[in-house]
């Protein structure tokens, strides 16, 4: 399954300022709210019974975000296979949940993610692996990542770390 196989697309109304579109986006920032806080509690809750959720259990979450956010996820392609590297831009943001409803990946991330209220715990229960560029970390994280691979483990990362279109 390649990046370019996967589309996501909002099934929400474009008309801006109307009462309707107010409310419906208020309901939606509350739903997200929510599946965030669930993801917290549910992180917690099992922080003394595993050492990270399972795959599915992160794909369940994405796919969730996915649902409030009336994305839809078409997919063109064979799957990966255990133990394979997606490599992609990042597009958006709402390319972590897409990839992450239909993939049983690792995300690896820039360092500094890690530090990101909420989000940050979030994605390092997931199994997210952080690295910071440059020098002897760049060596471990390297070592980190042939580990995860050697397990079967797949990864999907954005080597540009950012979601401008800034060249």
């Amino acid at each position: 399954m390649s990046p370019s196989s996967l589309l996501a697309e909002s099934t929400s109304p474009r008309q801006k300022g109307t009462p309707m579109v107010k409310l419906r986006l208020s309901w939606r920032l509350l739903q997200v709210a929510m599946h965030l806080a669930l993801g917290a509690l549910l992180t917690l809750a099992a922080a003394p019974i595993a050492r990270s959720p399972s795959a599915r259990t992160v794909q369940g979450w994405h796919a969730g975000l996915c649902r409030i956010l009336e994305l839809r996820v078409q997919i063109q392609g064979e799957p990966l296979k255990e133990g394979a590297v997606l490599v992609s831009n990042h597009v958006s943001w709402l390319d972590i949940p897409v990839l992450g409803s239909r993939l049983p990946a690792s995300f690896i991330a820039k360092s500094d993610v890690r530090a990101w209220p909420l989000i940050g715990g979030l994605s390092a229960r997931a199994g997210t692996l952080f690295l910071r560029r440059g020098g002897r970390d760049l060596q471990e994280g390297s070592a980190a990542m042939t580990r995860l691979l050697a397990r079967g483990a797949s990864l999907a990362l954005f080597p540009e770390g950012t979601t401008t279109s800034d060249l």
